[in-house]
């Protein structure tokens, strides 16, 4: 049986996603063919290019003080965005086994977003590198990335959760939304304008979920509710992973069902 997997946008959150693939190593499932976008399109190039969960989970971990003031090149002269994004293009480049599409041991579809289009655009072949950086370049946060004069942005912001990409591809889906949600606080004001701009991008896309809806093309629709965590929280690592084991257990129970484990 083909089986797709779709990992959604989230930022910090993303790292949710490491549990679902683990609980798909533990029952012996492995996917035909990924799509990602923004963390899920990183994650997901991690996992094609033949990481494991844990390998990945210490990839992400593995960035102390130091490597995170290369990693926040600001840029003071391009108005597109706060970072200029060399700094998280060298990390990829460094920790990603190979560099190249056709290297890779799954195939995988990556969703950037045309800026002047207004649409989606997906890579699935030629370099691996600048596709995953286009698909994290959250506006304003980074820098746009000019590809083949095209500005292309966060893939997020057309399609945060790409499983119709995979539609003709497979013979069931798995698609795994971390968009997660917030409690209201009354006593809680708004911190800062990067978290002001950052939210806004999460309440929108929320609302293309919601629109979107779940094709019955989409055999498994997970959505952990990962409560309050911002999309660069990645220090609540343990919080995450922790929130999200009740649904990963669902989640083992509803593929061992639909795959008769």
């Amino acid at each position: 049986m083909r089986i797709g997997l779709a990992l959604g946008a989230g930022g910090a959150k993303g790292m949710a996603h490491l549990a679902f693939l683990q609980a798909m190593e533990d029952l012996g499932v492995r996917p035909t063919i990924i799509s990602g976008c923004s963390i899920g399109a990183l994650i997901g190039a991690y996992y094609a290019a033949g990481l494991s969960p844990k390998d990945i989970n210490s990839i992400l971990l593995d960035i102390d003080l130091k490597d995170m003031t290369k990693f926040l090149d600001f840029s003071f002269f391009d108005s597109s965005g706060i970072i200029k994004g060399k700094g998280v293009e060298n990390f990829i480049r460094n920790t990603l086994p190979v560099h190249e599409f056709k290297e890779l041991n799954i195939p995988l579809k990556i969703v950037a977003t045309d800026y002047w289009k207004r649409e989606d655009v997906i890579f699935e072949s030629g370099d691996l590198i600048k596709p995953i950086r286009a698909s994290i370049s959250i506006p304003v946060l980074f820098e746009a990335v000019s590809h083949n004069d095209t500005i292309l942005i966060d893939g997020a912001t057309t399609n945060p959760v790409p499983y119709d990409i995979l539609k003709d591809k497979c013979d069931l889906i798995i698609a795994i939304d971390v968009t997660g949600k917030y409690t209201p606080s009354p006593t809680r004001g708004i911190s800062s304008r990067i978290e002001m701009i950052i939210n806004t991008l999460q309440i929108m896309q929320s609302a293309i979920v919601k629109c979107k809806g779940v094709d019955t093309a989409v055999a498994i629709f997970a959505q952990p509710e990962l409560e309050n965590i911002n999309v660069l929280d990645f220090h609540k690592h343990e919080e995450i992973m922790l929130s999200v084991m009740p649904h990963v257990v669902k989640f083992k129970k509803d593929l061992k069902s639909k795959l008769n484990l």
